[in-house]
C-alpha cells in the first residue's frame, strides 16, 4: 500500500501542479467614457472571480486641425467618488488607437505621442488613485472613532499602497495594417521605456494573427487575440458580424504565435439594420429582451426580425418591413469558437477577457460567462 502511494505522489504532484501552472486568469473590459463600477458591479465582478479589468483610458485619432494626434473621449473626471472600486483586482489602463494616426504621423509626431501618451495615463493613474481611494475609505466610515482623522489616514495609506500594485501593465488596441505596421510597432518601442517598469501589452486581430508575414510581430510583451467582429456587418447575407465560428476557424493557422496571447471574447450585440438589401446602420443596445416583443417584430430564421411596425429605437427611425439582424456571441458559436482556440493554440496561463461590462447584462447572463471561462480551465 505504500509503495503504491509513493508511486502515485510524483503523479499527483505533477497533476496538481500542472493545474496551477495551466489556469486560466479571468478578466473583462471596461469600455466606457464615464465610471460607474461601483460596490454591486464588485459584488457582480467577485460573483464570477475576475481577477483583472482592462479600463479604456480614451481614444487617440489624427485631428487635421491640430495637425496631431489627440485624445479623444476621455474618460469623464466627474462624479466618480464611490465608483471606482476595484478591490483586489488589478486594473490595466487600456488606450485605442486609429489606424489613421499612424497613416499620419512622421517620426517626430511618433515620438511626441509617446510621450503625451504616457504622461496622459500616468495623469489618470493619479486621478484614479484618488477615486479609488474616495471608493475605498470614506471619512465617514471612521468619524466616530476617538482618534478619526489618524485612523482615517492610516486606512488611505494601506489602501494607497495596494492600488500602486494594481496597475503593472498597459495596453494599446490598434487595428494596424501592412503599411502602418513600422510606425506601430516604432510608436511601441518608444512607448515602453515609458511606462516605469510597466508590462506592454497590444491587441492582436484575427487577419494580423494569420497574416504574420505581412502583419508583423508587434514588439510587447504579450499580447491579446481579438475573437470577435469577425464578419462585414454591412452585408445582409453574412451569417453574424460578432461572431461566426467557421470564419475564425479560417484564421487560426500557421506555428505557435511567438508571444503570449490572451484571449477576447464578445459579451456584446447589436442589431444590423437593412431597408430592402440597404445597410441603414447598426442599432446598438437592441438585445434579446427587445426581441420578444412579437408585436413588433417577426423573426423569420437565423435571428434576423421583420419590423411589423413603424418604431423608434434610439435616435434611428425605422419602419414597417425594414429588417433587423441580431449578431451576438451566440452559444453555439461561442462553444465552437472556444473548442477552436483549445484546439489550436497554447492557452496556459492566459487570460479570458470578455468585451464589454455592463452590469445588468453580467446579471442576465451570469451562468453562461461562468460556462464559458470553466471550459478553459
Amino acid at each position: 500500500m505504500k509503495k503504491t502511494f509513493l508511486f502515485l505522489l510524483p503523479f499527483l504532484l505533477f497533476q496538481c501542479t500542472s493545474k496551477t501552472d495551466n489556469s486560466s486568469e479571468r478578466a473583462f473590459y471596461y469600455w466606457k467614457t464615464t465610471m460607474d463600477f461601483d460596490k454591486q458591479s464588485d459584488s457582480l465582478a467577485n460573483d464570477l472571480n475576475l481577477k483583472t479589468i482592462y479600463v479604456r483610458y480614451f481614444d487617440v485619432d489624427w485631428s487635421s486641425s491640430y495637425n496631431d494626434a489627440i485624445p479623444v473621449g476621455v474618460l469623464n473626471e466627474n462624479d466618480w467618488e464611490g465608483k471606482a472600486y476595484f478591490k483586489n483586482k488589478k486594473v490595466i489602463p487600456t488606450v485605442f488607437i486609429t489606424n489613421k494616426t499612424f497613416r499620419k504621423l512622421d517620426e517626430k509626431g511618433m515620438e511626441r505621442l509617446a510621450e503625451n501618451l504616457s504622461k496622459k495615463i500616468e495623469q489618470i493613474n493619479e486621478k484614479f488613485e484618488s477615486w479609488y481611494l474616495d471608493s475605498m475609505v470614506g471619512f465617514d466610515d471612521f468619524k466616530d472613532s476617538m482618534d478619526a482623522g489618524e485612523t482615517y489616514r492610516k486606512h488611505r495609506k494601506v489602501e494607497n499602497a495596494i492600488f500602486k500594485t494594481m496597475i503593472s501593465e498597459v495596453q494599446i488596441d490598434c487595428d494596424w495594417t501592412e503599411s502602418t505596421r513600422d510606425n506601430f510597432f516604432q510608436f511601441l518601442e518608444l512607448l515602453k521605456p515609458k511606462l516605469n517598469g510597466k508590462t506592454l501589452s497590444c491587441t492582436v486581430r484575427l487577419h494580423q494573427y494569420r497574416d504574420r508575414k505581412l502583419m508583423g510581430i508587434p514588439p510587447v510583451g504579450r499580447g491579446l487575440l481579438m475573437c470577435y467582429n469577425v464578419g462585414n456587418v454591412q452585408q445582409l447575407t453574412t451569417k453574424n458580424a460578432i461572431l461566426d465560428a467557421e470564419i475564425v476557424k479560417q484564421y487560426l493557422k500557421g506555428k505557435t504565435y511567438p508571444i503570449k496571447l490572451d484571449i477576447g471574447l464578445p459579451m456584446f450585440s447589436w442589431a444590423a439594420w437593412y431597408r430592402g438589401s440597404e445597410f441603414k446602420g447598426i442599432v446598438s443596445g437592441w438585445n434579446e429582451v427587445d426581441a420578444k416583443n412579437q408585436n413588433l417584430y417577426k423573426k423569420t430564421s437565423n435571428h434576423r426580425y421583420f419590423l411589423e411596425a413603424d418604431t423608434v429605437i434610439g435616435d434611428n427611425y425605422l419602419r414597417e418591413g425594414d429588417l433587423l439582424r441580431w449578431d451576438n456571441g451566440f452559444e453555439n458559436e461561442m462553444m465552437e469558437t472556444i473548442a477552436l482556440l483549445k484546439g489550436n493554440l497554447d492557452l496556459s496561463g492566459i487570460r479570458i477577457a470578455f468585451f464589454d461590462w455592463e452590469d445588468e447584462k453580467i446579471k442576465r447572463h451570469r451562468n453562461e460567462i461562468e460556462g464559458y471561462y470553466l471550459e478553459f480551465e
